[in-house]
């Protein structure tokens, strides 16, 4: 069952060519001030919160998590969302989960393999949503219950829609 699902990120994580155009629209898109302004460290904490600057970056976070994150590289270029790395901030070269954020919103935080975050990790990007403003609404019974919505299905429903969806998602788990 893994195999399949392996071979099928690491043909959507190649896709991602490595072209010098794609890459310098990718450093531009990373380095606007609305980007950036989501990089975090609390003096405090064990984590921080880190952005790509390449979209190799993407490609070795998406190999490392076993996960599709290099597939957003056009997105990140276009300003559709921002993709952001959850660190140990004693150790940050190392990747523990990778973070989608679409307008404010939180759309995923995942860990290896597409897991949920632990509840360290979920504490962490409670405080940082918080400290960006980032909309709490979605994210928060996301970050909550560790669940990651169906992209595909959840893109096109309203958000209250989705809501209900999740909720439902929730109850089945118990």
């Amino acid at each position: 069952r893994c195999f399949p699902v392996t071979i099928r990120i690491a043909v959507m994580n190649n896709r991602v060519l490595n072209n010098k155009e794609d890459d310098n629209k990718f450093k531009v898109a990373v380095n606007e001030a609305s980007y950036r302004r989501l990089v975090f460290e609390d003096k405090k904490q064990d984590f921080v919160i880190v952005k790509p600057e390449k979209v190799d970056d993407l490609k070795r976070e998406g190999e490392e998590l076993t996960h599709c994150v290099a597939s957003y590289v056009d997105d990140v270029q276009r300003g559709n969302c921002k993709i952001l790395f959850l660190r140990d901030k004693n150790n940050p070269d190392v990747p523990l989960a990778t973070i989608e954020v679409r307008g404010q919103r939180i759309r995923q935080a995942r860990i290896k393999g597409n897991g949920g975050v632990s509840p360290e990790q979920r504490d962490f990007i409670k405080l940082w949503s918080k400290e960006k403003n980032l909309d709490q609404r979605f994210g928060q019974l996301l970050i909550n219950y560790g669940i990651i919505e169906d992209s595909y299905r959840a893109w096109s429903m309203e958000d209250d829609n989705l809501l209900n969806h999740l909720k439902n998602i929730i109850e089945e788990l118990k």
